[in-house]
């Protein structure tokens, strides 16, 4: 999936993202829940390389093992996910790929009053060709862009659970640098710093209020042909309003303002209106409904100063009996650049079909179909995936 700069900044969120002990988990003799994984998949793309013309199509195998390691002491967690990806292309095995992640997770509450949570990870990533950097002209390269991704958050929240308000400082640090094709990729090595500052307003049983102000500094290590810096400072006050599941909806409602502040002022800065929301209805225990809706200022891959990125989502998943779940979605997308005159508009649609063979195993059969429509025609690309994905366990 290709993930704009802005998207991927490491955020810390309260508590720690780890599988508790269940189906699929072993419990050592030392404490330690283990949870492995194993997925394994084909998929078919019939435009590999999102070309507006002269599509090419390719088959991948996919195999991609993880697991997950968990000690709790009390209130206290420990988790290491660790996991690799590998993708086999038939007939293409130029663009094969390995990838890796592991990340290390903390949370610890000295007291009632203080809690901390902390991560660290590294990822080592492909950037498939006609993706990101290489968008609209993938034959500049022979084989995927590689990147390393270094990775460190840390949040410390004080207050109560059962008081009226708790107050959270967050930081966040991700250096991002390619290791292929230096004299391409090297003008888009960069550093993000992230520091902000929240204010939880328990407002009712599982629902917060809350007010958050933050920055983001982004550097760049290599300056372009073009002789303007991508450095930008990131500012965003944001309000917003959380609730977790009651007996039919749950979801998110998170309002702001965002400057992007860059330091050339050959660069056009950028201020206004933000937002992230997102809604789930659950009508039935068995079928749920969710809307999403995204709109800011982000990093574009190659060209411009900024991209003004508008989303909007609609889903549906249905629990048919035990064992037999479907799911449709759809997204609209639109991209405005800004520094250069160009505009693009993308239309995606999600099928899949989920049967759980087994305690230990489930397979999925699945479809995404995406249009993408730019005032630059050699943007342009209509693709469709299909594929069949299998997923084993304990």
């Amino acid at each position: 999936m290709n993930k704009s700069l802005a998207a991927i900044i490491f955020l810390v969120m309260p508590g720690v993202n780890a599988m508790a002990q269940g189906e699929g988990s072993h419990r050592s003799e030392s404490g330690v829940v283990i949870t492995p994984e194993l997925q394994s998949g084909y998929q078919y793309d019939d435009n590999l390389y999102n070309r507006s013309a002269d599509e090419q199509g390719s088959s991948v195998f996919v195999f991609a093992p993880s697991g997950n390691f968990l000690l709790e002491d009390g209130v206290n967690r420990y988790a290491l996910d660790v996991g690799i990806s590998s993708g086999h292309y038939l007939g293409q095995s130029d663009d094969d790929y390995l990838d890796g992640d592991i990340v290390f997770s903390g949370h610890f509450e000295p007291d009632s009053l203080q809690r901390l949570n902390l991560q660290v990870g590294a990822n080592w990533r492909s950037e498939a060709r006609g993706t990101g950097i290489t968008e609209a002209r993938h034959d500049l390269i022979d084989s995927p862009l590689r990147y390393f991704e270094q990775q460190a958050g840390l949040s410390y929240e004080y207050g109560a659970l059962s008081s009226k308000a708790q107050l959270a400082f967050e930081l966040g640090y991700l250096d991002k640098s390619y290791n292929n094709y230096q004299d391409i990729t090297k003008y888009y090595d960069y550093s993000a710093l992230l520091t902000g500052a929240k204010v939880f307003f328990t407002t009712h049983h599982r629902s917060q209020l809350f007010v958050e102000l933050n920055r983001n500094t982004i550097r760049y290590e290599h300056l372009d042909n073009s002789g303007k810096s991508r450095d930008s400072d990131d500012y965003n006050l944001l309000t917003g309003f959380r609730w977790q599941a009651t007996a039919v909806t749950a979801g998110r409602v998170i309002l702001g303002y965002q400057l992007k502040d860059f330091t050339d002022q050959q660069r056009d800065n950028f201020n206004g209106l933000s937002w992230d929301v997102s809604l789930d209805w659950q009508p039935l225990t068995y079928t749920k409904v969710s809307i999403e809706t995204q709109r800011k200022a982000k990093e574009p891959n190659v060209e411009g100063d900024y991209i003004l990125a508008s989303l909007y989502g609609l889903s549906w998943s249905h629990h048919w009996n035990d064992v037999l779940t479907t799911s449709v979605s759809g997204s609209y997308g639109e991209e405005d650049y800004q520094g250069v005159s160009r505009t693009d508009e993308t239309r995606t649609l999600a099928l899949s079909l989920d049967y759980r063979m087994s305690r230990w195993a489930d397979v999925s059969l699945f479809g995404q179909m995406s249009d993408k429509d730019s005032s630059r025609r050699d943007i342009q690309f209509d693709k469709h995936l299909v594929g069949l994905n299998f997923v084993f366990s304990l």
